[in-house]
């Protein structure tokens, strides 16, 4: 069935009748691994078939650039122990690296430890509610700790080239 319709005017039958998209192709092991070198490299907005395969990967962030971000965030808590957005990246890489339990603002379980690529993502929205005030229970952190947490799971997660922690990227 083909129409013209717009999809808003349509009702559920002709909505119901429309042919399926197809499954996008999944990536191969040797495509995922040059898509997660590419992400480290520079951050951008990933595919549906980028999205599925990611999705499944504990946090991407390549070991030398969390090594850094971490011996960073030791330095800058031996001289601001008490910084809340520094307590939330410290807790941010715990959670992400499986040596806490629960995520840091949802303050849920994971289903594997470490949490996978999708629960940062899911961590990190559950942060941007928060701070935006779409929480029906928001959670009683303070706010730079919470900014923190989305961070780091935004950059765990390749979504920015800016470390938590240490001196941000110069532009490329």
């Amino acid at each position: 069935m083909t129409t013209d319709k717009p999809a808003w005017l349509m009702t559920l039958d002709e909505l119901s009748a429309l042919p399926l998209p197809p499954e996008p192709p999944e990536l191969t092991p040797e495509e995922g691994v040059a898509l997660i070198r590419e992400l480290n490299a520079k951050s951008r907005s990933v595919t549906m078939e980028e999205y599925a395969f990611l999705a499944h990967q504990p946090p991407i962030r390549e070991t030398a650039a969390v090594e850094r971000a971490l011996g960073h965030l030791r330095e800058e808590l031996r001289a601001t122990p008490e910084d809340p957005f520094l307590k939330g990246v410290h807790d941010a890489f715990a959670w992400a690296y499986g040596h806490q339990q629960l995520g840091p603002v949802s303050g849920q379980p994971t289903e594997k430890k470490p949490p996978r690529w999708s629960d940062l993502g899911e961590e990190a929205t559950v942060a941007a509610d928060a701070l935006t005030g779409a929480l029906d229970d928001p959670p009683q952190l303070p706010q730079s700790y919470i900014v923190g947490v989305e961070h780091t799971m935004l950059w765990l997660q390749c979504g920015t080239d800016d470390p938590p922690a240490g001196p941000l990227q110069q532009p490329r």
